[in-house]
């Protein structure tokens, strides 16, 4: 991954941003690109776990509806 494809996938508007945050951890990319593929994982995860609880939610509703439906 370059600076540039770093700038974009971090949403930095500069590349210098990018630089200043993490300009330190550049001079080892593999370490670099450990640690911020660490980072979109972590990021995948909680997306996940925001994504399984909205289909609970969802389902709990399906089901309150269905049990109002047959009280009546």
């Amino acid at each position: 991954m370059n600076l540039k494809e770093l700038q974009e996938a971090l949403g930095h508007d500069e590349s210098t941003t990018t630089l200043d945050i993490y300009g330190t951890m550049l001079s080892d990319t593999k370490t670099t690109a450990i640690k911020i593929d660490d980072v979109f994982k972590g990021l995948d995860d909680e997306m996940e776990k925001i994504k399984v609880k909205s289909v609970e939610r969802e389902k709990s509703k399906v089901i309150q509806i269905n049990k109002f439906r047959k009280i009546k």
